[in-house]
């Protein structure tokens, strides 16, 4: 539990894991298959009042805007670029903004 809110504490969770396992992914050419919906990609902020990422939504973000992935709807997968033509991204560059 201390690790966690460790984490939490230096720029939140997403950016201490899930940003490195979908570095690490692209890195090693791993094929990424999405189990959840693409309407899980944003939850409403009450506070914000407004719609914002969630985690799942900030690594398709990562996937999409620091790597060039798109999610290809017919296999469920994040394709590399060179499969992406015609794919549109899921998200918008001005969500999140990408910390390394």
């Amino acid at each position: 539990m201390k690790y966690i809110q460790k984490l939490l504490q230096r720029s939140g969770f997403f950016t201490n894991v899930n940003s490195k396992w979908v570095d690490a992914a692209v890195r090693q050419k791993a094929e990424v298959v999405i189990m959840s919906d693409a309407s899980n990609l944003r939850n409403y902020d009450n506070i914000l009042n407004k719609r914002v990422l969630t985690g799942f939504g900030k690594e398709v973000h990562r996937f999409e805007w620091k790597h060039g992935y798109r999610f290809n709807p017919k296999t469920k997968r994040m394709v590399p670029p060179s499969e992406a033509k015609g794919l549109k991204p899921l998200t918008k560059f001005e969500e999140y903004t990408i910390k390394n």
